[in-house]
Parts: structure tokens; sequence; C-alpha cells
């Protein structure tokens, strides 16, 4: 099982799709720990009707003060790989992910495999200019690919997202404990400083990306008005036949 911290602040309808597109496409593979706040009171009911519309994906729901704490006694755990994710992404693409763990261990310079990135992605909307990937090898008869992080730009060569990375946990906890933050922009941030230095600098990927970040639709008010409202926004209603990067219009 793949360690799985997700934060959610404000925003029980984008993590109700992000939980739907779990149940779809990852069931069994990931353990999922959801660190939560709700600065609205309105929002702490959704967030409640969360729990039980998805207690089939026995998640574990835990609230915060202090963040760096909170993510530490999450790493401090069995499990040999973990990653984090925000309420906005959405598993759009199912692979085999048990894969991941015995690929890790056999390639030991890579740092991380990415769930967000692929030859798919190609477009850093973050940046508005493009995404190149070059100099990638294929593993496991093409279903996977490699490249060195170190040498690649924007998306290829950002290792310390906080949205889909894969890490061994050990590795992941070791970084961390030598940066301060208080939010995931700010661990990224801090983090990166880290991975310059890094001895591994290789990244895996499936050949296309099986997650995205959804950047379009109604703002935060609106969507969580419409979940409030019986209205909301269904994953199986989405279209995810055009994703060419890690963020995308949906």
């Amino acid at each position: 099982m793949i360690n799985t911290i997700i934060l959610s602040e404000n925003n029980p309808a984008r993590l109700r799709i992000l939980l739907q597109s779990a149940r779809k496409n990852s069931m069994g593979e990931f353990n999922f720990n959801i660190l939560h706040r709700s600065l609205n009171s309105d929002y702490e009911p959704l967030y409640d009707k969360l729990k039980v519309e998805f207690s089939d994906l026995n998640i574990n729901w835990t609230g915060y003060s202090n963040f760096k704490e909170a993510i530490l006694r999450f790493l401090q755990t069995n499990a040999q790989m973990s990653m984090f994710l925000r309420d906005e992404d959405i598993f759009y693409g199912h692979e085999n992910y048990s894969e991941i763990k015995t690929l890790m261990e056999k390639e030991q310079d890579v740092l991380c495999f990415s769930l967000r990135l692929g030859r798919n992605t190609k477009f850093c909307r973050n940046m508005n200019t493009s995404n190149t990937l070059f100099g990638e090898t294929e593993l496991l008869d093409g279903k996977v690919i490699k490249w060195d992080w170190s040498k690649s730009m924007l998306d290829y060569g950002f290792p310390c997202s906080s949205e889909g990375h894969i890490f061994r946990t050990r590795d992941l906890l070791k970084m961390i404990k030598q940066v301060s933050f208080d939010n995931f922009d700010k661990l990224e941030e801090n983090m990166y400083e880290i991975f310059e230095t890094y001895p591994k600098q290789m990244m895996c990927s499936f050949a296309n990306s099986v997650l995205v970040k959804d950047i379009a639709g109604p703002d935060l008010k609106q969507i969580n008005q419409m979940y409030t409202e019986e209205k909301p926004i269904e994953f199986s209603e989405m279209d995810f036949s055009n994703i060419d990067g890690c963020w995308a219009h949906i």
C-alpha cells in the first residue's frame, strides 16, 4: 500500500471528485489519510457527508494545528512508499500501481515516481509554455519511462511536487525533517534546495500520466454551494480525453 496524505482546506466539493476518482481508478493500492480544516464553518457538514459517502475507502480523517508535525506523524509509518495529494487532484487513469514498489526497489537511482507526468504532459500551464522531455529510456516494455530530472526543465525537472509524486518513505522523511514549512507550497519551495544536491537524479512515470489537477470550473465558493444544494459536479461527467499537462482545464 502507498501511504497517501491528502490536504484539503475549505474544499469538500473538490475533495469529493478526487475520492470518486480514487474509488474508480486506484482502489486497493493506496492508504488514504486526509488532513483537513474548515475556516468556513458551513463546510464542515460537507466534510461529514464525505466521511459517510466514502466510508468504504477506510480513510483516516484528521484535523491539524501544526502542519509540519501532522505531516511527520503520517510519515512515521511502516509503508515503504508515500506521496502527497491536494484536493484538486484527480485520478483520471488507471495503471498497475503495484509495479511501482518493485520498480523503485530495482532502480535505486530513481528519486520518485510521478503520477502527474508522462509523454502526454507537453504543456506547463503554470508557466504557460511547452514542456520538453528528452533523453528518456523505457522500462517494463514501454509502460514506464525514466529520465534525468536534474537535466530537465519545468515539470520534468521538478521532483518536489506535493501532487502525485511517490517517494520511498525513508527518503521523504529524511528530507522533510531538514526544512521548515507550514503548508505544501513552502514545503515544495524549501525542499527544492535539498533536491539540487540529492544523489538520486532520476525520475520515473507511466508512459502517460494518470493524475491531473483540474484548474477549470466553478470557483471554491460556487462549487461548494453546488454541493450544498445537492447539485455537485460528478467525476463520471468529466471529460479527460485531452489531458496535455499536469494542470488541465476539464
